[in-house]
């Protein structure tokens, strides 16, 4: 059997980290993980910043990735680093607008001057068309959404449905469309809520309201301008308040009488 010899050098022999080094360089390299993600974040913030711009200019059908690379300093291949497509942009940025119209609802406030009224009182005011002004605090936060998506109408085809079948996929991976609208559905009806209205009724007036309110947006985007549409809007809460409030102790809707055969103007 043949011999073998080994020979070892005691000055390569490196000496094991101790526990409190390995633990600095963990941290070292958390640190490191931790902006590099960071700025994997600035970078992808910037590009849905220019490709909200190119949306607002041409639309969807006019928005491309050519476009959003020449104004980003990239190339269309590395864009795809960031977003899988096209579709995932514009689910981005649908996300991104329901975040702000959840901002926009959790800090809306009486107008200054304003006397707050209780929702009952509100009822019984006439909307007057071109006075948007609030006398309770679902009004405001209703509004707020509202006057939000009046200053981007671009957007509302967003909010609707994200275009495209692959879009349309990733919407339903991520969740459905009238849950991911549940925020600003609930602060709306949470002050409906706290005027003693029973939340189920609270809820269904207030997605009506913005069924309604997104209806006033794209049917009479170029045939009615702002104040006339927030006037109109006020109206319809009002009359579900008032809806409310004839139906009885116990909250249950009232009977509404359906609209009259040729009446064509649903809103």
């Amino acid at each position: 059997m043949p011999a073998f010899n080994m020979h070892v050098r005691f000055d390569a022999i490196a000496e094991l980290p101790s526990k409190a080094q390995v633990e600095e360089l963990r941290l070292r390299q958390g640190r490191r993980e931790s902006r590099r993600l960071q700025g994997v974040e600035q970078r992808r913030a910037r590009l849905l910043t220019l490709a909200s711009a190119l949306y607002l200019e041409h639309g969807a059908a006019g928005f491309n990735m050519r476009d959003l690379a020449h104004r980003a300093g990239y190339t269309v291949g590395a864009l795809y680093g960031y977003f899988d497509s096209k579709d995932a942009i514009f689910l981005a940025l649908r996300q991104e607008m329901l975040l702000q119209m959840e901002q926009a609802v959790s800090g809306a406030r009486l107008p200054r001057g304003v006397r707050a009224k209780s929702v009952v009182d509100a009822a019984g005011a006439a909307a007057v068309p071109g006075t948007a002004r609030p006398g309770n605090l679902l009004e405001a936060r209703a509004l707020a959404w509202l006057e939000h998506l009046q200053r981007h109408p671009q957007l509302v085809p967003l909010l609707l449905a994200a275009p495209g079948a692959q879009a349309a996929a990733l919407m339903q991976e991520a969740q459905p469309t009238r849950a991911d609208l549940f925020p600003v559905i609930a602060l709306c009806a949470e002050a409906l809520v706290e005027q003693g209205c029973p939340q189920t009724w609270a809820w269904r007036l207030c997605e009506d309201a913005l069924a309604f309110g997104i209806g006033l947006l794209v049917l009479h985007q170029d045939d009615t301008g702002a104040d006339q549409q927030a006037g109109r809007f006020l109206a319809f809460l009002r009359q579900g308040v008032d809806r409310w409030q004839s139906g009885g102790p116990d909250g249950a809707p009232a009977v509404v009488e359906p609209p009259q055969v040729g009446q064509t103007d649903l809103f």
